[in-house]
């Protein structure tokens, strides 16, 4: 029996060809897609980097894009630091 699918967003990075390279070879290396091996990635260095005082802080993707989308209305649009929303 397969297990149920969860609810996905999808997210946007950028980076350089040579990283876009590494990440698809690990993927194909590691018989995953990009999305998985981004995310199992992800969690495994939060995991690593203290997970217990970052989790209660992350604020869900829905809120941060909207609260950014007001701050930037009518502007370019910069990169926000992951950091700022862990903060």
């Amino acid at each position: 029996m397969s297990r149920p699918r969860l609810k996905t967003i999808a997210a946007t990075i950028r980076v350089t060809p040579e990283v876009k390279s590494i990440w698809a070879a690990a993927a194909v290396a590691e018989s995953r897609s990009m999305a998985n091996l981004f995310e199992m990635a992800l969690r495994e260095y939060v995991e690593r980097h203290s997970a217990a005082s970052l989790s209660h802080a992350v604020t869900p993707a829905a809120e941060v894009l909207t609260r950014d989308n007001r701050k930037n209305s009518g502007r370019r649009r910069t990169a926000t630091p992951l950091s700022t929303h862990l903060d």
